[in-house]
């Protein structure tokens, strides 16, 4: 069972962000939500969340500029990769499996 409990004024922070206190299986943890959007592309809270646990753990206080820094690394991580993939993958074949086309459509939803 999760808990998370609502923020309180002046509750804890790092850095400028809010920490929300979370219990799990007896455990209590403090979280942070620093996003999900990575270059216009929503739903990336995972990537963005692990992109910081290094400066986490080392108690550094987390700021917008860091968290738009580490998802402007993801994003180029993301670019650079759509890129090589559709070079490898080459022209568009007259005969796709099921699978293709949704590969070649993300490919090119990252690039362009």
């Amino acid at each position: 069972m999760l808990m998370v409990h609502t923020q309180r004024k002046g509750g804890p922070k790092l850095g400028e962000y809010d920490l929300h206190v979370a219990e799990l299986c007896g455990g209590v943890f403090h979280a942070l939500d620093a996003g999900s959007d990575v270059a216009g592309h929503d739903g990336q809270c995972v990537l963005v969340g692990h992109s910081l646990l290094d400066l986490v753990y080392d108690g550094v206080a987390i700021t917008e500029d860091m968290v738009g820094a580490r998802g402007d690394a993801i994003a180029l991580a993301f670019t650079e990769q759509a890129r090589e993939a559709l070079n490898w993958l080459g022209d568009v074949p007259e005969r796709l499996t099921v699978r293709e086309p949704e590969l070649y459509q993300d490919l090119r939803g990252i690039l362009y």
